[in-house]
């Protein structure tokens, strides 16, 4: 697929899981897993959001993914078969205001969807610490 057409699915997801949250926040986190068997398709998803209070204090909520998230990562994941032959299994998605974000895609077996809790999902299960730190803040 053309680089302007990835940027468009791209966009569309980003879009989608914005559009998703319906508070106000500092970072959007999505760890999605798609396993695909004998024609099923398994998906999860691990989504949160970092937000802060009034008194400054920040917490982590989780949140739902619309039905157009989930759409527009699986066009993702299917330019991403075409280009590679194989689609992703984990996309990682971070986003942060104004709109800055990151894709981080694994190819290989989910994790998450396979019972394996590791280090990552426990980075993911328990997200402040490691935000406070990246972002150099302390509570």
């Amino acid at each position: 697929m053309e680089m302007p057409e990835r940027l468009a699915l791209t966009t569309n997801v980003v879009e989608a899981v914005v559009a998703s949250v319906h508070t106000f926040w500092e970072r959007i986190v999505v760890h999605y897993e798609v396993l695909e068997t004998s024609g099923a398709r398994v998906q999860n998803e691990l989504t949160l959001i970092v937000q802060k209070d009034g008194a400054g204090k920040h917490s982590v909520v989780n949140f739902v993914l619309s039905d157009e998230a989930k759409v527009a990562l699986l066009a993702l994941r299917g330019d991403s078969a075409t280009e590679t032959g194989k689609p992703w299994n984990t996309c990682i998605l971070i986003v942060d205001p104004p709109g800055t974000f990151n894709f981080d895609f694994s190819y290989d077996p989910p994790k998450i969807i396979n019972g394996v809790l590791d280090e990552d999902y426990k980075k993911y299960s328990k997200y402040l610490p490691h935000f406070l730190a990246e972002k150099g803040l302390a509570e």
